[in-house]
């Protein structure tokens, strides 16, 4: 996990993502989200104490499952552009926004798990 502060994780969810299948995804010009055919998106925003926390009980939910199959993709918020976030279907909060695919779809949102308003899809 080495490269720039601006594209590496924090030390809250880096120090428990040991034995889950992750990767670090960072946005470029060509592609505004990452493909995931299966597995789990989750929108850090590394200022926001919430999406930490957050972030770390969706990795020990991960682990206790024991689903190694399932790839954990992790992308910092203030690297998503607002169609990106359109795509998504949520906006940017800071909350650990979290996105479950299948297939290449987006089969679940759960877009502000604070807010009790906002339902997981």
């Amino acid at each position: 996990m080495q490269g720039a502060s601006s594209t590496a994780l924090p030390k809250q969810l880096a120090d428990s993502l040991k034995g889950i299948r992750f990767r670090l995804w960072v946005p470029s010009e060509v592609e505004e989200l990452p493909r995931i055919e299966n597995g789990i998106l989750f929108v850090f925003a590394r200022w926001s104490g919430p999406a930490m926390k957050r972030g770390r009980g969706l990795i020990e939910s991960i682990r206790l499952s024991g689903d190694s199959a399932t790839t954990l993709v992790l992308v910092d918020s203030d690297h998503l552009s607002s169609e990106a976030w359109r795509k998504l279907g949520a906006t940017p909060q800071g909350f650990g926004e979290t996105f479950w695919f299948r297939d290449g779809e987006i089969v679940a949102r759960d877009p502000n798990p604070v807010d009790p308003s906002s339902r997981p899809v």
